[in-house]
This record gives structure tokens, sequence and C-alpha cells, in this order.
């Protein structure tokens, strides 16, 4: 079965239908497009250059309606990722990852230690606590895992500064 050439307002409804389930940020959101394109796309399908207009004006529409606001994403995926103890590092590399670069990617960096006195330390806790491990281990001798612990800590991010403060300063 032959599938229907792409138009304008098909790949815009697509668009709309992604926003309405995912927050995405300009970058992502040209991504998912572009792979909605070559899904569908066929012999009678317009040329490549007409399609990148479409997905320019779709983009410029939906900024223009506050539907795709590169700042908002980002405040809320940072906030989100802190929250489950990621760190700072990590933090920026996933924002970069999804497109936002520059001198928003800094702000929102710089309101999160703003925010914290000292972001890595708290962020550390959190993850400690959700992967159960240095003072938050259940079971078993936590000197006999630190090196574990702290290897895990290192691979989230963590600088070995803050991963052993981390595992001496919340032991109880």
């Amino acid at each position: 079965m032959k599938s229907k050439p792409i138009t304008y307002q098909a790949l815009r409804n697509a668009g709309l239908r992604y926003l309405e389930r995912y927050a995405a940020s300009t970058q992502s959101f040209r991504y998912v497009l572009n792979r909605r394109i070559s899904k569908v796309q066929n012999s009678d399908s317009p040329d490549p250059c007409t399609l990148e207009r479409w997905i320019d004006d779709i983009i410029e529409q939906f900024t223009n309606a506050g539907l795709l606001n590169d700042r908002l994403f980002a405040q809320a995926r940072a906030e989100s990722l802190f929250n489950k103890g990621t760190s700072i590092k990590m933090i920026r590399s996933k924002l970069i990852k999804k497109g936002i670069v520059g001198v928003v990617l800094d702000e929102i960096i710089s309101d999160l230690v703003d925010e914290w006195k000292n972001p890595d330390l708290k962020a550390a806790v959190r993850f400690s606590q959700r992967k159960k491990i240095g003072p938050f281990r259940i079971r078993g001798d936590r000197d006999v895992f630190i090196k574990r612990d702290l290897a895990s800590m290192g691979r989230a991010g963590f600088s070995f500064g803050i991963a052993k403060k981390n595992s001496i300063c919340t032991r109880s």
C-alpha cells in the first residue's frame, strides 16, 4: 500500500499532537518533524527544501504561540534532573544534548547554583538516597562498599571531593 504524500497541514497536526504529549526543545522538535517526514516520504512528496521551509515555519508559529519555549523547557528539565539527584555537570550535558546552548544554558545553570549554596552536594545526597548507596545503604557494612559507591557517584558526574564529602557528612 502506497502512503499518502506529506502535506503542510499533516506535518503541522503531527507536531501539535507531539507537543500535546511531550515537552520539547526546538532542536528535538525539529528532529521529530524530520523523522515524521522520513517515515512517509515517497516520490509524490515535496522537495527537501520545501519540507525544510515548512518545518521552519511550523517551529516559528509554535514558538510565537508559546508552544515551544527553550527557556521554560530547559528550566523544567534542569529542576527535574536536579531533584532526581543529577549533578550540575550531567544536567549541563543533558541540556546540551537537547539543543539548549549559549546564554540560556548558562542562565539556567547559574540559577540552580544561586538557589542552592552547594547544589552538587545536595544532588549527591539525593542521588545516594535514590540509589541506596553510601550512608543510605540498607544492608551490609558501608565501609566494604565505599569504593563501589564512590565509583557510582563518579560515573554520575560528581567530583571525588563531593562524593567523599557526601559519604562522610551524612553518616549517622
